[in-house]
């Protein structure tokens, strides 16, 4: 097995929350109203009524048509960050929603992408109902939390303290692929071609097919557990004949990190994280990095994981500098910065400001570097 460098997911509100959520369902759904409440939530400046519009029952049908797009872990998500919204504020309508409730319940969220996904989900919701969000900014934003990855030895240590052959075939195929868990739990027998996997299109995210290699160690191990247990249709089914409950596979991988002993905080998607990494540190082509991962391009391969690896590459560079004795050592470091951007692991932006942090100034590379601005 190849050794690999090394988002958080949704956070829960308060457990209140969750028990006024669930009392408010059964109201959202059947499309009870509140209509006239005052609020500045798609109103004109300085306040006033918003309008009038279409009932629940309404909204949440035609919401409905416009999710069919969306992989089902995203249509869930979307729907209960909006459950938890209006149950949150205690209103019963979407027509009463105001920029404050927005605001309060944003705010009570405890990481950047569940903040970042409850916007998502609300800025949807609210074109159906015909209104706008209003403006926001003065939401403070939750920085975005560091991979803290591990390591190819914390890893074995994963696999050495699971017992249980299909647990440990689920994070072979997990830590080789970095796929998403939903579509490691369906994967289906005839998906499994010898030195690749196929995840499917109808439950990847943006529906798109992906071909994602594995190394020998897991092909032989999914070899030895289909054998020995003679799954039907899925790799990971139950005893019912379903694959398995994702919740479930989250559960697999942290059993096995507490029993070995890691203190990292370890999940499914975190895989996801350190083998997109592992592409982005090896300067593996995009084109293969987009189908073995499932994108539908690199636009988000470059910001989440382009950045990163950039700082990465500055702060190495910066921790040489502190190391050398000599006084030429910024020469040392500047020629270092150039060898990294001549290839690729840096943009001109970091390297200007890799020449800055070391107090060498702004400057330009030589002619020849000119295409990578």
């Amino acid at each position: 097995m190849d050794v690999m460098p090394v988002e958080a997911d949704n956070t829960d509100l308060l457990q209140s929350e969750e028990n006024a959520e669930e009392n408010h369902v059964s109201d959202h759904i059947s499309g009870n109203n509140c209509h006239g409440e005052d609020g500045i939530f798609g109103a004109t400046k300085g306040g006033g009524v918003a309008a009038e519009g279409p009932s629940m029952t309404q909204v949440m049908e035609k919401w409905e048509l416009q999710l069919a797009s969306k992989s089902p872990e995203t249509r869930n998500c979307y729907r209960r960050h909006i459950r938890r919204l209006l149950a949150s504020c205690g209103k019963r309508s979407p027509n009463t929603l105001t920029d404050e409730d927005i605001a309060r319940y944003l705010n009570r969220l405890k990481s950047r992408s569940g903040q970042d996904q409850a916007m998502a989900a609300i800025k949807s919701f609210m074109k159906v109902c015909g209104r706008t969000i209003g403006d926001i900014s003065r939401i403070p934003t939750i920085p975005s939390r560091p991979i803290q990855e591990i390591n190819d030895e914390q890893f074995r240590k994963m696999l050495e303290a699971t017992q249980d052959l299909r647990e440990r075939v689920l994070m072979m195929v997990l830590w080789d692929t970095g796929g998403r868990i939903s579509a490691i739990c369906n994967i289906e027998v005839d998906d499994f071609r010898g030195d690749h996997i196929i995840l499917r299109s109808e439950l990847a995210k943006n529906k798109v097919e992906s071909l994602a290699p594995i190394s020998e160690e897991t092909s032989k191990a999914i070899k030895e557990y289909i054998i020995k247990n003679r799954p039907c249709r899925y790799v990971f089914e139950t005893s019912t004949g379903r694959p398995l409950n994702r919740r479930k596979a989250y559960g697999v991988i942290k059993r096995a990190a507490k029993k070995a002993g890691i203190s990292t905080r370890v999940y499914p998607h975190l895989f996801r994280h350190m083998r997109a990494l592992a592409y982005r540190r090896a300067n593996t082509e995009p084109d293969v990095v987009v189908n073995a991962m499932g994108w539908t391009d690199t636009s988000q391969y470059n910001k989440r994981y382009g950045r990163r690896t950039a700082v990465e590459t500055l702060e190495e560079a910066k921790k040489a500098l502190s190391s050398h004795a000599r006084p030429d050592g910024k020469v040392e470091v500047v020629e270092r910065l150039t060898a990294l951007l001549e290839t690729g692991k840096i943009d001109i932006n970091t390297f200007q400001a890799g020449l800055k942090a070391i107090g060498g100034g702004k400057r330009e590379p030589d002619p020849d570097l000119k295409g990578y601005q």
